[in-house]
């Protein structure tokens, strides 16, 4: 099913920290929160991450918009419940981390660092580590030139 670039959805479900279901046009449709990653339900803070993004989207409309279809059928979307992305919403509280392979959304770096700092969600144990970085990672920084509406440094040779 074709879907417009823009709709409004009721929430039916939420699966994990990072995942949807929506209908739309009476048909069940998974929604994947786009340039996040939340824990797993087996891992430290999965099932925190899932009760946050249901308090925030519970029994609702979801403002939607699509980015691409998903390997699995599902879409891969920015998810906006009472006015608010939801995306954005699970990093700040610590409940999902930036998504560094996909991500250009300078808005969910600045909420992961904020997250870090003040130690909330899964950075209130330095030893966490999440199920898509490798253990010795460092990265905190986007690249500049990768990130939506960022500017080179002065003097920085990027740009």
């Amino acid at each position: 099913m074709p879907l417009p670039s823009l709709f409004l959805a009721a929430v039916i479900g939420v699966t994990d920290g990072a995942t949807l279901t929506v209908r739309y046009n009476r048909q069940a449709i998974t929604v994947h929160l786009a340039e996040i990653e939340a824990p797993g339900l087996e891992r430290a803070f999965g099932v925190k991450s899932r009760q946050h993004l249901r308090k925030l989207c519970r029994g609702g409309k979801a403002e939607i918009r699509p980015q691409f279809k998903d390997r699995s059928g599902g879409f891969v979307a920015d998810v906006s419940c009472a006015g608010k992305d939801a995306g954005t919403e699970q990093v700040r509280a610590g409940l999902a981390l930036v998504d560094e392979r996909h991500s250009t959304k300078r808005v969910l770096y600045e909420a992961q660092a904020n997250a870090r700092k003040l130690r909330r969600g899964v950075w209130t144990d330095p030893k966490t580590v999440s199920n898509w970085e490798n253990p010795g990672s460092k990265k905190s920084a986007p690249n500049p030139k990768k990130v939506e509406g960022a500017q080179a440094s002065p003097g920085s040779g990027k740009g």
